[in-house]
């Protein structure tokens, strides 16, 4: 079963989305690490903490008591082309079902994306599960 926080859209781009929501759309052309959390950083309005890291973003969207919104949705029109999108996603949707505030996070992607974003959480439940049970 998916999370209610993860969502997909298709071309029409259609997402129901309430007033009190701090929206980010992504830029199409992330194509490095370091892009992608510059853009994160400057899009989401990260702290001025934020390390430029996995673990720094795992943190900061940990935790995302930062906005006044009661929920932040990050949209991708296009997933970023770098080598380990696989972290990136397992990161997302381990904030979106892990969020250590009162706050909600929520992640849309492509409905073209579903195939590779599905695989990355799939590894992810597995690995909190195995986790668990450890």
């Amino acid at each position: 079963m998916l999370n209610e926080n993860i969502l997909f859209f298709d071309k029409h781009f259609i997402i129901n989305i309430t007033n009190n929501e701090f929206i980010v759309r992504l830029r199409k052309d992330i194509n490095t690490r370091e892009r992608l959390f510059m853009n994160l950083f400057y899009s989401c309005w990260f702290p001025f903490y934020f390390g430029h890291n996995w673990d720094a973003l795992n943190d900061v969207l940990g935790c995302i008591d930062y906005i006044e919104e009661d929920c932040m949705l990050i949209i991708h029109e296009e997933l970023p082309k770098i080598s380990d999108i696989e972290t990136y996603i397992r990161i997302l949707y381990y904030a979106s079902t892990h969020q250590a505030s009162d706050k909600k996070l929520k992640v849309a992607f492509s409905e073209k994306d579903r195939e590779l974003v599905m695989l990355a959480i799939e590894k992810e439940k597995k690995a909190l599960e195995n986790a668990i049970e450890w």
